[in-house]
């Protein structure tokens, strides 16, 4: 079995556990060879079988246990090791598969530049990254603690503020919707605290028309779609829904695995390519096709932090040509692209290097945020807030800010924080 394989079975196996124990039974997966696997870890009782087209679509994830799942050997030591106390409170959160498709697919920038562990990683350059190690070299899923605060920041004062209880929401860099569960949640409560509707219709509304989001991952979007699957059937437990707006590029097996690379920031180029390539839970469009072509009225990203140094050349000459006061991180990019995506009145939420705040290359990008937006909340978070990435040598800062259309004028006030220890 490959390392890739491997990998992505490892994943599975974990997807299915999370289903055992909610003792939810996509009916795809009671007819597939995953079924004993399933059966051994649910542990007695009945599950609940989920006939939607929306379970469908959304655990295929739990397709590749199907490897391992006639293994007796394995099933046995499986159950034993995600049956017991300790394993419950990890099976309980929707994101496992994400956390564990970061850990697995970590690799260093050395590793992934086929150099010698021992030399210098600062000797590495963009001509030895490949596009497709991208997801590899810059995938830093969200802590729980900060998706709660983005989320809260931008939803929660949106909705305040407004008489709108529908707001549309994207996560240009998805990853495994560590952000977009968390928005699902808030959205729908904000939909029921109004009185509005009941939680089958809110939910149905969020998934179809107000969440969205992109990444260049096609294996790291199954997992996102894995977690809003869970996060959704914890609040609505049987009943079809809407499939949620998750798009992907397909920066692995694309032949054009450089065009591939821009991903999400192709929405902010004048004009789009419109016959790109990309998919809709695995259903192929093209970009000039698909509903990412409008503007937001929140946008929350955990953006890729990537140095102009380590850019594919395919990467770096859009990012130079249309994203120029940004160009020396890909998080930068990523800031731009969500001031020229977001709707006038709207929220942009943002966890990103501390970097733009003050150095001196940045002040453009500083002056375009200044120009569009108020900001009205900053946190200085420091190193060590991404925990499976401790080697990693990174401050970061969250920006909470909201387009004005033009520059607030007269006094205006920032709540800003400096984290000195982050909370257990």
């Amino acid at each position: 079995m490959s390392d890739r394989l491997a990998r992505q079975t490892v994943i599975s196996v974990l997807a299915t556990a999370c289903l055992a124990r909610r003792a939810l039974l996509p009916a795809w997966l009671g007819e597939s060879p995953v079924l004993p696997l399933f059966g051994a870890l649910l542990q007695g009782g009945q599950p609940l079988v989920d006939k939607s087209s929306f379970g469908r679509h959304l655990t295929v994830l739990a397709e590749s246990a199907s490897t391992v799942s006639g293994d007796r050997t394995f099933v046995r030591e499986a159950t034993e090791l995600l049956s017991g106390p300790e394993a419950r409170p990890l099976l309980d959160d929707p994101h496992l598969p994400g956390w564990s498709a970061q850990c697995l697919g970590e690799q260093s920038r050395l590793v992934l530049a086929g150099m010698s562990p021992d030399a210098n990683p600062q000797s590495v350059s963009s001509r030895d990254i490949h596009p497709r190690h991208l997801p590899a070299l810059t995938q830093w899923f969200t802590p729980e603690w900060i998706a709660r605060f983005l989320v809260e920041e931008t939803v929660g004062s949106y909705c305040r503020q407004t008489a709108d209880r529908h707001p549309v929401f994207f996560d240009p860099a998805c990853g495994a919707g560590h952000i977009l569960s968390f928005a699902l949640r808030r959205l729908v409560a904000e939909q029921q605290s109004a009185g509005q509707q009941a939680t089958s219709a809110a939910l149905a509304s969020v998934l179809g028309n107000q969440i969205y989001g992109c990444d260049i991952d096609a294996a790291v979007l199954q997992a996102a779609a894995f977690s809003l699957y869970l996060t959704a059937r914890e609040l609505l437990s049987s009943g079809e829904l809407p499939l949620p707006n998750l798009f992907h590029f397909d920066v692995e097996g694309s032949p054009e695995a450089g065009r591939q690379a821009v991903g999400s920031l192709w929405l902010g180029v004048e004009p789009p390519p419109a016959d790109l390539p990309l998919y809709h839970l695995g259903t192929p469009l093209e970009l000039g096709r698909c509903s990412l072509a409008r503007r937001f009225d929140i946008i929350v990203t955990n953006p890729p932090y990537l140095s102009h140094r380590l850019m594919p050349a395919a990467v770096s000459s859009i990012v130079k040509a249309h994203y120029q006061p940004a160009a020396f991180d890909l998080y930068g990019a990523f800031l731009l692209l969500s001031l020229r995506l977001l709707s006038d009145g709207g929220y942009l939420g943002m966890i990103c290097q501390q970097s733009f705040m003050s150095l001196q290359r940045y002040e453009r990008l500083r002056q375009e945020l200044a120009r569009h937006c108020e900001i009205t909340s900053l946190v200085q978070l420091g190193p060590g807030v991404f925990a499976a990435r401790a080697g990693e040598k990174v401050n970061n800062a969250i920006v909470i800010a909201r387009r004005a259309g033009r520059a607030p004028e007269g006094e205006s006030y920032v709540r800003c924080w400096r984290v000195l220890e982050p909370a257990d």
